[in-house]
């Protein structure tokens, strides 16, 4: 799985991802993959969490759809998440954008996301966090608002703290290698290293 957190602050969309691969079945760390695309023709982003698939089998589709806007970049993420899910994987696709110079964050989902939204239809959201929505860290970005900080704070948790996720054998920590920070702004994309994990 992926740390795959997001959100909207002062004319950016942000997102953050982690670079670790694991075997679902073992757990174990098999190396480090980029989860992320970035778009060619305006700014955008993607981060992809995957189980069945790769994030680079899910980027792919998306790229090769070369969505020129926001409605072909949502189109193509849900047939990507329609077909994973077709092929008996899973893919989860955090989009952030800057639509019309505005920041916007999207989520797209192979299954319904905690009751929020229907498989494959884009939500629009304000922030994301992957994991650990009922911890201190987590609930105090979302109830008192998500700044640079707080993300940090909610980003340390994620990386030392256990947790069950979907289609992994055990609770763990699947957390690893560099989490990145993507900024998309009107004026374009921007990434560097947030943490080493």
């Amino acid at each position: 799985m992926t740390l795959q957190n997001g959100m909207k602050l002062g004319g950016k969309a942000i997102l953050w991802a982690d670079t670790a691969a694991y075997d679902k079945e073992s757990g174990n760390l098999l190396g480090y993959i980029s989860k992320a695309f970035q778009g060619l023709e305006w700014p955008f982003v993607g981060t992809v969490t995957t189980v069945g698939c790769t994030p680079a089998e899910i980027a792919e589709q998306v790229g090769n759809a070369y969505p020129s806007n926001l409605g072909e970049l949502l189109a193509a993420a849900t047939e990507a998440s329609k077909s994973a899910v077709e092929r008996g994987a899973f893919a989860r696709i955090l989009l952030a954008v800057a639509d019309n110079g505005k920041p916007r964050l999207f989520i797209v989902s192979g299954c319904d996301i905690d009751g929020l939204g229907v498989p494959h239809e884009p939500l629009e959201v304000e922030a994301w966090t992957s994991s650990h929505y009922r911890d201190a860290p987590i609930l105090d970005g979302f109830q008192k608002g998500w700044t640079r900080h707080r993300m940090k704070k909610a980003i340390a948790h994620q990386c030392d703290t256990p947790a069950h996720y979907m289609g992994l054998s055990k609770p763990g920590i699947y957390v690893g290698g560099n989490v990145v920070r993507y900024e998309v702004s009107a004026k374009g994309v921007s990434s560097a290293v947030e943490r080493a994990v």
